[in-house]
Formats: structure tokens, sequence, C-alpha cells
């Protein structure tokens, strides 16, 4: 019976002066208290709660100016706290650390006064997923609906809006992940292609349109937005 608020952080890379930047907040549904669930993330624009655990997966991009292939974008199960996070939430890593408790050696601030965020980063969680820097994962959906393949229960599909600022672009797709209830994954493909062309001969790479958000409904239809075309698309499955 709580509402879970994703709110995105100020800046690329920076201490924010408030808990409630770069986190997922909890309130309870009159609105009479708001506090951090979880914080670290630098913009979990979209989550959801899986099917089975109830547990909040969200997706989460990462800071620029680090080059074309660091840090990898994220899918982080975003848990309820345990008594041995001594920051009373858990801690996905920004804006010192990225991926898999890695350090951000380029970010040395002169004075850090909030005490709640850990520079060490094995007091950090990892992601579960990592892709390619510069994907911007947004919208994401479980495969619940028995109108799609058996085989396919439960895989998690991730709209991958595309890169603005890297050499070669990436994302611009829709992409698969066969991943267990504790985020084991075991396979990653392509669902989606199509909206990233192929260049012409010396020649830049066309964009058709960046996939957003994916809605399920119970029927098995996949409704699929694009900012980009300004276009809703709606997938049956056959």
């Amino acid at each position: 019976d709580k509402l879970y608020i994703s709110v995105g952080s100020s800046c690329d890379v920076c201490v924010e002066n408030t808990w409630k930047r770069a986190a997922i907040l909890e309130s309870d549904p009159q609105g009479t208290f708001t506090g951090e669930f979880d914080n670290g993330l630098r913009n979990s624009v979209f989550f959801i709660f899986h099917p089975e655990t109830r547990e909040i997966w969200a997706t989460e991009m990462g800071r620029d100016e680090l080059g074309d292939d660091i840090p990898p974008d994220e899918v982080n199960i975003v848990k309820v706290a345990g008594s041995e996070h001594k920051f009373g939430a858990r801690r996905f890593g920004w804006p010192f650390c990225y991926g898999n408790k890695i350090k951000d050696e380029t970010f040395k601030p002169e004075k850090i006064e909030r005490t709640d965020i850990p520079t060490d980063c094995s007091q950090t969680d990892a992601p579960v997923i990592e892709m390619p820097a510069h994907s911007a994962p947004l919208g994401l959906a479980f495969i619940t609906s028995d109108k799609w393949p058996s085989q396919w229960k439960n895989d998690l599909i991730v709209a991958y809006h595309g890169s603005w600022n890297r050499t070669e672009p990436t994302g611009y797709k829709i992409v698969r992940f066969k991943v267990d209830k504790n985020g084991k994954l075991s396979e990653t493909s392509d669902f989606i292609t199509g909206w990233l062309s192929d260049p012409p001969a010396g020649g830049k790479k066309k964009v058709y349109g960046r996939p957003v958000d994916l809605k399920l409904r119970p029927d098995g239809s996949l409704y699929i937005s694009d900012d980009a075309g300004g276009i809703i698309y709606k997938l049956e499955p056959k």
C-alpha cells in the first residue's frame, strides 16, 4: 500500500545536497510521510515490480564524459535495506562508483559534507544486468502473458532509447533478457531492432525511432512509445 517515486539527479556527477535526489522514495498513500527507499541511482526513470518476488527492478543510466564505453548502463534490483545497511537504505554507487562496484577515479570533490554516501564501493550494491554505455535504458517489462512463447515466461524486456553523444551510436532497440527472479542472467538477445539504419557509404547512421516505455497488457499486446517518431506501436503475438 505504498507509493514509490523515482527522482533523478540534478547533475551528471556531483554530491547532491539532499537525499531526495538520485533516489527512489517511498510514501504512504496519503502523502503524510516520504522517506528514502534506496539511493545512489543517478537516473532510474522507469521501474517495475517483479511478478513473483514483487521486488522493484529499475533501469539506470550512467554518467557521461567518461568516453564511449564506460560506465555501463544498468538494471538494478532495488531491495529493502537490511540491518547490515548502516545508512538505513541500500546504496547503488552513484556518484562515486559504477558498474560492478568500480570506483570512478575521475570524480574527486574537494569536500564531502554528506556522511550517508559511501565512497567505498564495497559498501554499494552491484547491478544484476550491465549493458553498453550510453544505451540509455528506459522502459522495462516482464513477459507474463501466456500469449507469448512459454520459454519466454518472466523474461525481461528493456527499451534502449539510444545514445546521443557516442562516437558510434548504440541502442535504439528493445532487448530481451532471460533472467531468474534473483537476477541471474543466462541469455541476452535483441527483441526488436530497425530504429537505427546502417549508414550509406561514407555517411552516418539514420535514426528512425527511439523507444521509451513498454506496457504489456493482459491480452498479450505490447505497447511501445517512441518519442522520436511521436508514435505508439502495438505489437500483438501470433
